[in-house]
């Protein structure tokens, strides 16, 4: 799972947000969490063999894949992020 955080983030109608938002493509999933202050999570979930191989570049993987789900990414585009992309892997048993 990659994340980062916007602000300025708005409804896809442009207004207040008033829930989270979900967008999946595939084997891919993207979460939208919205906070305080118009500051929103997004999430990208990969198939781990994606996340292993793009390890490395995660920014330009997150923002590639992100580009595919039309229901956030022009939002996406018009937003400043604060701090970089983290990334999260989930350990199995």
């Amino acid at each position: 799972m990659y994340y980062r955080y916007f602000t300025g983030w708005t409804s896809p109608q442009g207004g207040p947000v008033d829930a989270a938002e979900f967008s999946l493509l595939d084997n891919e999933l993207v979460y939208v969490f919205p906070s305080d202050g118009e500051t929103a999570c997004v999430a990208l979930s990969v198939s781990l063999s994606e996340y292993n191989e793009a390890a490395v570049n995660t920014p330009q993987l997150y923002h590639s894949r992100l580009a595919e789900h039309r229901g956030v990414w022009p939002r996406i585009r018009r937003r400043k992020h604060s701090g970089r992309s983290s990334s999260h892997r989930h350990r199995t048993v």
